[in-house]
């Protein structure tokens, strides 16, 4: 776990640092305030060196492209992580966490004029296992040539880390950075309307392999009481079934979308044991009655893995049920940070339990 987390020129914040943070952390704020902006950056951070792939999934995820798309919008995405889109060295994105009882690690990142050899020659594949991937199109095409290079950089325990991502016309390759104390923290990030059912399958088989799949069974029941099994089916199509006892077994995609809103995120949340998981308006698909069971099962989760929870929300009945679910002996696993506008940049306002609990009391705007 991290206690604090410090953000500069990246997206939308100049320099936001968000503490004292807590197992479950909620992230509040107006429309545009920097909400998935900051698990966006805690996504690339637990990455490191060790996943600088991460970078270029993020493109992908926050930008889909459009079949009318230009070669070059994956570039241009990854240009526009940096703060008003400047990339000067000294403007760089930099990502600062402070472990407890530890150390601050500092990833950063800038974007550099490169001139590597073209593809065919000598050195087109150098020791770091480079690949070139549509170059050689592009120069067909007589496209553009001019390539840069976004160089990852980690500072953790005295020791330096890098990984490069380099840009060509709209082509893009990554190398292989050195690892050590680089590798990346397990982190798994959920979207609104995550639909992941492959990963889903994948996460559930390990968890039913390991006789680990009673708890996930148990949490369900909150949207479905009549649930006593699940089992992966194939026919007609690989799902995850439940039986409730209506003499076959059902997909849980028919059960509703709380039930496997919840399922993906406990799946996510033992996949991520040691490390984050990301929620993105945690509460889509749940109904306000049972939010308080959702929070006191995911809370509970949080603590047997060992995860760490943002989750952004605009839900008040979703703070409202959070700060029911751990109050008492848990009341400091909950933070939550709001995000705001202070003298013209983001800042981060946190609110412990107990002012969270008089907050909500007076009936103060936390949103």
């Amino acid at each position: 776990m991290i206690e604090s987390f410090r953000i500069q020129n990246f997206r939308c914040f100049a320099d936001l640092t968000i503490g004292p943070l807590g197992r479950v952390n909620l992230i509040t704020g107006k429309n545009n305030a920097g909400k998935t902006a900051l698990l966006e950056a805690l996504f690339l951070y637990s990455g490191k060196t060790g996943e600088s792939g991460r970078w270029l999934e993020l493109v992908g995820r926050s930008s889909p492209r459009h079949p009318s798309a230009s070669a070059n919008a994956e570039v241009e995405g990854i240009k526009w992580l940096f703060r008003n889109r400047q990339q000067a060295p000294d403007a760089g994105i930099v990502m600062e966490g402070v472990p407890q009882g530890g150390k601050a690690s500092r990833l950063s990142a800038r974007i550099l004029a490169d001139h590597p050899p073209l593809p065919g020659s000598e050195d087109s594949e150098d020791s770091e296992g480079e690949h070139w991937h549509g170059l050689q199109k592009s120069l067909l095409l007589g496209e553009d040539i001019h390539r840069e290079t976004l160089v990852i950089e980690l500072v953790e325990d005295n020791q330096r880390h890098e990984a490069k991502i380099r840009l060509a016309s709209g082509a893009s390759w990554s190398t292989t950075g050195q690892r050590g104390t680089g590798e990346a923290l397990p982190c798994r990030f959920l979207p609104p309307a995550s639909k992941e059912y492959e990963k889903d399958l994948n996460r559930f088989s390990q968890l039913k392999g390991e006789k680990r799949d009673r708890p996930l069974i148990d949490a369900l029941r909150l949207f479905e009481p009549r649930l006593s099994d699940l089992q992966i089916l194939v026919a007609p199509e690989v799902a995850l079934h439940g039986e409730i006892g209506i003499g076959r077994m059902l997909p849980i995609s028919l059960m509703g979308d709380g039930v496997q809103r919840l399922a993906s995120i406990l799946m996510a949340g033992i996949a991520a044991s040691k490390g984050f998981l990301l929620l993105d308006e945690v509460e889509n698909g749940i109904h306000h009655s049972v939010l308080k069971q959702v929070f006191e099962v995911i809370g509970h989760a949080a603590r047997e893995n060992d995860v760490q929870i943002f989750a952004t929300t605009h839900s008040y009945e979703c703070i409202q049920a959070a700060q029911a679910a751990f109050a008492g002996e848990h009341a400091n696993d909950l933070r939550l940070h709001r995000l705001e506008m202070v003298k013209g940049e983001l800042k981060a306002i946190t609110y412990p339990g107990d002012v969270l609990q008089a907050a909500l009391d007076m009936e103060r705007e936390v949103r």
